[in-house]
């Protein structure tokens, strides 16, 4: 049977949100049929398979991310196929904001959304010039796109000129881990880190795109008024966080 392959790039390199949404999409798509999908990503040193998938078939590329992502891209302008890299695959979806060059295998991108290009300043110059080059040929090369919400729809509507009906909505679900925990456990947390009765709690990478500097100044006028005992920020830095910090 030929397979459907997944690129879980992000997942095995940790890349916070995006990876989360890889990991959780090949878990849920293979514990559901898991003799239809194989796995594709991205390696360098330390990089490590996806625990409890290591059983799937896998096709790797051994090169850092950012020369993967170059080389991707020199595939894309150049139109050399690398469907040598997905021996009899029947479709390769592409979880992040990079499809790779294939010239008979069909392909589905997923587009988060566009922030690059309506917040320019939250991306780093180098990281904005590859999206804004890159993105639309991606887009157009693509057999079909999934946006995670219809704000990204109209976005890639009106920006890049694609087809509405080759762009479908699917809403991204919370993890199962994120649900309600008993009172036990959330008391024994709020043990640990000597967490107040009534705080505000943000979980997320601390970058610009998060307004963590506006959540501060709301905190302050909550707490001035007696409704928040604290704010509690899990997550690790991102980019661009120096503001944050200063004003923390």
């Amino acid at each position: 049977m030929r397979l459907i392959y997944l690129d879980v790039s992000a997942a095995v390199h940790r890349r916070a949100g995006l990876g989360r949404y890889a990991e959780s999409l090949a878990r849920a798509l293979v514990a559901a049929h898991p003799e239809r999908y194989g796995l594709f990503y991205n390696r360098e040193r330390g990089v490590e398979p996806l625990a409890g998938l290591e059983h799937l078939p896998t096709c790797t590329v051994a090169l850092g991310y950012k020369p993967w992502r170059m080389l991707v891209l020199l595939g894309q302008l150049s139109r050399v196929g690398f469907d040598y890299l997905l021996p009899e695959a029947a479709l390769f979806h592409a979880t992040e904001h990079l499809l790779l060059p294939l010239r008979t295998i069909p392909t589905v991108l997923t587009v988060h959304d566009l922030i690059f290009r309506h917040l320019p300043s939250h991306h780093k110059p180098l990281n904005r010039w590859y999206l804004n080059l890159s993105l639309p040929l991606y887009c157009r090369r693509a057999t079909r796109i999934i946006v995670v919400s219809e704000c990204t729809r109209r976005d890639l509507i009106t920006a890049y000129g694609l087809p509405p009906e080759k762009i479908t909505v699917i809403r991204e679900a919370a993890d199962p881990r994120f649900r309600p925990r008993p009172p036990e456990v959330v008391a024994a947390v709020s043990a640990r880190y000597g967490l107040p009765a009534r705080y505000l709690l943000f979980v997320g990478t601390i970058e610009p795109r998060k307004n963590l500097t506006r959540l501060l100044s709301a905190f302050e006028a909550l707490h001035a008024e007696g409704l928040t005992e604290g704010l509690v920020i899990v997550g690790r830095r991102g980019w661009l966080y120096g503001d944050f910090f200063a004003r923390l």
